[in-house]
């Protein structure tokens, strides 16, 4: 970690006494560092994410002002999925357990489907059995997919 990575998590952990539990949690300010880490170490290559340093600066030193309006809080919410997406869409980088979340629902969904679709082929009506059963199982196997994602992500430090 570099000097800026350092300063940025001190001053967020001094500053963290005056944020209520709720809004810590709410606003996913636990991120921070770890957003501010990864942003440090690719701004060198990107200028982008230089500027993002800029950014994160600013809104560490408004943080617990910042919550306590309207605006501010908007304000906040929008530089943070900014540069969330920065660095999904540029560095390929994203949170922690993103394929496990995404593949659970898409396995779910498609388990669903299946569920019907043989659940009618078969019975010629939908049987809640046959439909709850493939949801089940394409839960668990969507939810093993994205775990195998997310360990390969996590591996080639693609993470948050």
């Amino acid at each position: 970690m570099s000097n800026w990575s350092d300063s940025f998590y001190i001053t967020l952990d001094s500053k963290r006494s005056l944020i209520s539990d709720s809004d810590f949690r709410f606003y996913n300010l636990g991120h921070l560092p770890l957003m501010a880490t990864k942003t440090d170490e690719l701004s060198i290559a990107c200028a982008v994410c230089s500027g993002h340093k800029k950014h994160l600066t600013e809104m560490l030193d408004l943080l617990p002002d910042s919550l306590q309006t309207s605006g501010g809080r908007k304000l906040l919410e929008q530089t943070i999925t900014q540069i969330q997406e920065h660095l999904h869409k540029a560095h390929n980088v994203r949170l922690a357990n993103y394929y496990y979340a995404l593949y659970a629902f898409w396995g779910a969904v498609f388990g669903a489907v299946l569920g019907g679709a043989l659940s009618w082929i078969i019975y010629g009506n939908l049987r809640a059995s046959l439909l709850g059963a493939c949801t089940v199982g394409g839960l668990l196997i969507g939810q093993l997919w994205g775990k195998n994602k997310d360990r390969k992500a996590y591996k080639n430090h693609y993470t948050i």
